[in-house]
């Protein structure tokens, strides 16, 4: 009895975990995508200033 409830508590924590795990996962994701379109920006009016010189 008592290994069917912990194994029940351990599916239920690891579900926990993977939903966990999405978030992060998808959190970093953006932060990345942010991050590339910072450096598009960056790149960009790099190009501009260093054209008008």
């Amino acid at each position: 009895m008592a290994a069917i409830i912990t194994r029940k508590l351990l599916n239920l924590l690891g579900n926990q975990l993977a939903i966990y795990g999405n978030r992060i996962s998808s959190k970093l994701t953006y932060l990345e995508a942010l991050s590339t379109n910072q450096d598009r920006k960056y790149v960009r009016n790099l190009a501009v200033m260093t054209s008008a010189i």
